[in-house]
C-alpha cells in the first residue's frame, strides 16, 4: 500500500450487523481488562483517600432529584450533554433508550454480573426518569400508584389482567 493511502475498512460478513448491545459489552469487556491491571494491595497500591460522601438519602428523594435536575437541563438552568441530547431526540429516543436499558438489565441478571446489573439499572432508572419528564409525569404519581396497588394487593406487584 503506498504511504498515505488510508487502509480499507474491514467489512462484517453481508447481512450482520454489529448490535449496540455488542458493542456495549465490549466496551464494558475492555474496561474490566483495564481495571483489573490496576495494582492490587499485595502488589503495593497507594490507596488514595476516598472522597467525602454525601448524606444517604432514599431511593424515592433521589428519583425526586434526577427529575428536577433533568428539568432544569429542560428549561436550560443545568447543562448535561448527554440529557440534552436525549430531550432533543422527544418520547421516541426516550422510549428506546428505555427499552434498550430494561434489556441490558435483564441480560445482566443472566449472566449474573452483579455490578453491571446495579449500573444498568441505574442507567434505566434515568432513562425512565427522563421519559416521565417528556410526558409530564411527576414521580409521586408512579407512587401513588404504587401504593394503590399496595392497598388493594398487599403490595405493589403488576396488577392481575382483567378478561
Amino acid at each position: 500500500m503506498a504511504s498515505g493511502a488510508k487502509k480499507p475498512k474491514r467489512k462484517s460478513a453481508p447481512g450482520r450487523k454489529s448490535s449496540p448491545l455488542k458493542k456495549k459489552a465490549l466496551r464494558r469487556r475492555k474496561s474490566k481488562a483495564s481495571i483489573e491491571a490496576i495494582p492490587t494491595l499485595a502488589q503495593g497500591a497507594i490507596l488514595k483517600p476516598e472522597p467525602t460522601s454525601v448524606e444517604p438519602i432514599s431511593g424515592e428523594e433521589r428519583i425526586i432529584r434526577l427529575y428536577h435536575a433533568i428539568n432544569g437541563v429542560r428549561a436550560g438552568a443545568r447543562t448535561s450533554s448527554r440529557t440534552s441530547k436525549l430531550l432533543l431526540g422527544g418520547t421516541p429516543k426516550m422510549a428506546q433508550k428505555v427499552i434498550e436499558e430494561a434489556a441490558e438489565v435483564g441480560i445482566e441478571a443472566i449472566r449474573g454480573d452483579r455490578a453491571a446489573l446495579i449500573s444498568e439499572s441505574a442507567d434505566l432508572i434515568y432513562n425512565l426518569v427522563t421519559l416521565w419528564t417528556e410526558l409530564g409525569i411527576n414521580p409521586g404519581e408512579v407512587w401513588s400508584e404504587m401504593d394503590r396497588r399496595e392497598a388493594s394487593l398487599g403490595m405493589a406487584e403488576k396488577l392481575p389482567k382483567v378478561d
